[in-house]
């Protein structure tokens, strides 16, 4: 890739002519890299497939969503494309090379089986975390050598094509740290056993009769998780970087799973509340702890998704759709457990006040916030 890169520069630089032809040959080549290293090391839905669309899918930024989506329509040919060869229309544009280069890319990409990319990382150790951030680290790398070339790019265009070396610059390259992370985010998600503890969460009684004297045993075993995730991430070797961003990840994926167990209590009482949001300050404190004191490396391993859910437990019903606006990421269930069974004012709404307001919330939290 890198090598190729400096072949298109130096085609633009000898060969002014031929440099706005280059630089979509070089977005193109930079869209099929970036879509294939993304779909061998992505571990959920993939772009172009209905559970990539949904709401709830593993993608949690939208705007990297729609990326996703236009590398996947860039580089995947249509339900029904038959070549540029056999179109109707194709003897109208043989004067368009933007339409010879889109046939190429297509072509290219239908000669490469993402199965046979995938089947050497089955089997590898923690899901193939070291092959995902060689991979990451490629495209990393990629972007610093294009960001480096821009200036000599930008003089050999001319300028009709500006708006194809900002459209790779803008859109395809700005989405490398987003890709990154969320490739980070599955792999982070699949590494920590949960199930114990969140047993543990779903088995208990969240009615007490009186305010409990300490916090719940499933915060001690996943504070112990977290510690073994970091201890096996440093047996790696992995770059700082990385190492972080799969802990942060992981410790996100904990806030989620967190909600989903108190969202599935049939009951809670005011003093189940408040066990709750002790359980989160105490784990949060333990990683805070751990953080200063260097034995974990991350700086940003936050609660604050499962916090905010329980802190807005306790709102008046009156206030639950303002809360909403300023949310995203959760799903239906614990959602509607707000309004009809862990929320101060669960079983307070009739049938119908709950109906509206839970699809109120679920529509104002499933709007795009990046």
């Amino acid at each position: 890739m890198c090598r190729f890169t400096g072949k298109y520069a130096l085609i633009m630089q000898v060969m002014p002519s031929l440099s706005a032809d280059a630089i979509r040959a070089l977005r193109g080549l930079y869209e099929l890299y970036l879509y294939l290293v993304f779909c061998v090391f992505h571990t959920g839905p993939q772009p172009g497939t209905p559970a990539f669309d949904d709401v709830d899918s593993s993608v949690s930024s939208s705007k990297l969503r729609r990326t996703l989506k236009s590398l996947h329509a860039s580089v995947i040919p249509p339900p029904g494309y038959q070549g540029r060869a056999l179109r109707p229309d194709a003897a109208a544009m043989d004067d368009d090379p933007t339409v010879d280069m889109q046939h190429d890319l297509r072509v290219t990409a239908g000669a490469i089986q993402l199965e046979r990319l995938r089947a050497p990382l089955e089997g590898q150790p923690m899901f193939a975390l070291t092959q995902a951030v060689a991979g990451m680290e490629s495209l990393r790398q990629l972007g610093c050598l294009a960001r480096a070339l821009r200036p000599t790019i930008e003089q050999s265009l001319p300028a009709q094509a500006s708006s194809v070396l900002d459209g790779l610059y803008t859109e395809t390259l700005a989405a490398l740290p987003s890709m990154a992370v969320q490739t980070y985010r599955g792999i982070a998600r699949s590494l920590l056993v949960l199930e114990p503890a969140i047993a543990a969460i779903k088995n208990r009684s969240w009615v007490p009769k009186e305010p409990a004297a300490q916090h719940n045993g499933y915060v001690d075993l996943l504070l112990q998780l977290v510690q073994q995730l970091s201890s096996s991430l440093a047996g790696l070797s992995l770059p700082a970087k990385a190492h972080a961003t799969v802990l942060e990840e992981a410790v996100e994926g904990i806030a989620e799973q967190l909600v989903e167990a108190y969202a599935a209590a049939k009951k809670v009482n005011d003093e189940g509340r408040a066990l709750m949001t002790r359980d989160l300050k105490v784990l949060q404190a333990a990683l805070d702890n751990l953080t200063r004191r260097g034995a974990l490396p991350a700086q940003k391993l936050s609660l604050s998704f499962a916090e905010s859910w329980v802190s807005a437990l306790s709102l008046p019903v009156d206030q639950l759709a303002e809360w909403a606006k300023g949310q995203r990421g959760y799903g239906v269930k614990p959602l509607a457990a707000m309004v009809m069974s862990v929320g101060a004012h669960g079983g307070a709404l009739k049938k119908k006040e709950q109906q509206e307001l839970i699809a109120a919330l679920q529509e104002t939290a499933a709007r795009p916030h990046d």
